[in-house]
């Protein structure tokens, strides 16, 4: 699978592998949500990635993000279950220029 990289503004090179660390520690609480059908702690922790990933330049992560907080709101398992292993592809995926 190709490597998806982005461009880290200077400021953020040495916080934002931090923050994909922890975002990546997220996939497993993530993927027992989807399971038990969790969807109230699917959007609220979409939602936090949603409004924070763009801040450290992972714009993608954040419409991922997105896809997943608005099919957990509409309670749809399939569709938060694609979101979620494009979230789980992105983050596998994901290099930092530079």
């Amino acid at each position: 699978m190709p490597k998806i990289i982005v461009r880290i503004p200077e400021e953020l090179r040495d916080i934002a592998p931090t923050y994909l660390e922890s975002r990546k520690r997220d996939l497993g609480p993530l993927k027992d949500a989807l399971t038990r059908k969790d969807f109230d702690f699917i959007a609220k922790l979409s939602h936090k990635t949603k409004g924070t990933a763009g801040g450290y330049g992972f714009d993608e992560l954040s419409v991922i993000a997105k896809s997943l907080e608005m099919a957990a709101k509409s309670q749809n398992p399939a569709e938060a279950a694609t979101a979620f292993e494009a979230m789980q592809r992105y983050l596998t995926d994901v290099e930092i220029d530079g």
